[in-house]
């Protein structure tokens, strides 16, 4: 192996350590930009006074309530009380008090007689003019009646027992509805108008064309004893009871 000298390597050395200092500079000149002297300031901006508005003033909100509509006061309804007149009763001759009236039933057959209120409901005959105290219980037309007159008799221990007795207590009421029905069924209602007493011989005949003559209207007569024993051979008074159409 060949030794070179050193002395030859130290020239060489140095020139390439300058030639690498001036390659730097040139870098650094190139990259670092040039700072200029001085930087100027910028103009200082005059302050400009604020614009002077009036002051608002805010006032205040206010409400009002407006006061509820006043209603007209309700009128109160006040029940009024009307005294209603009591009618005055029905006043019959001799005591005879008004009934309320009795539904109509026609059917009862024929040749019947029936007043619920007394409790008759009976078949009925017919007699002639003969005395009257020879007749037997039960119910009788008396055939010796003038016209439209329909005269029905019966003993007071028979059918017309209630009769009598209804009559003695006052009970016996005008408005009693009967029903009278003839041989061919044919049914009438009647009501009651009026019943009295009376002495049986003289009061009777002198009354007769009220109790059993003829009259211009139907009516139905009634007739029984007031008082007396069966039979009525001492009886003294009879019953009369007059009865209308009703209707």
């Amino acid at each position: 192996m060949i030794q070179r000298p050193v002395f030859f390597l130290a020239p060489a050395v140095a020139i390439l350590s300058l030639m690498l200092v001036l390659t730097f500079q040139d870098s650094a000149a190139a990259v670092t930009p040039a700072v200029p002297d001085a930087i100027a300031s910028p103009a200082p901006i005059a302050a400009q006074p604020l614009e002077q508005r009036a002051p608002v003033r805010i006032e205040p909100e206010t409400f009002e309530i407006a006061p509820a509509p006043t209603r007209p006061p309700t009128a109160v309804m006040t029940a009024s009380f009307v005294a209603v007149a009591t009618p005055a009763p029905v006043v019959a001759p001799a005591s005879v008090a008004p009934a309320p009236a009795t539904p109509v039933s026609s059917a009862i057959g024929p040749s019947r007689l029936s007043v619920p209120s007394l409790g008759i409901n009976s078949g009925w005959g017919n007699t002639g003019c003969e005395d009257q105290n020879s007749l037997p219980l039960g119910v009788f037309r008396w055939t010796c009646s003038g016209a439209n007159n329909t005269y029905l008799v019966s003993h007071n221990t028979s059918t017309f027992a209630s009769l009598r007795q209804a009559y003695v207590a006052g009970s016996l009421r005008a408005g009693m509805i009967a029903y009278f029905s003839d041989a061919a069924g044919n049914v009438s209602t009647w009501r009651l108008a009026w019943a009295t007493d009376m002495e049986k011989t003289s009061e009777v005949y002198n009354r007769w064309a009220e109790v059993g003559g003829s009259s211009s209207t139907p009516v139905l007569t009634m007739q029984t004893c007031l008082d007396g024993g069966v039979g009525g051979a001492d009886s003294t008074r009879f019953i009369i009871a007059k009865w209308v159409p009703a209707g």
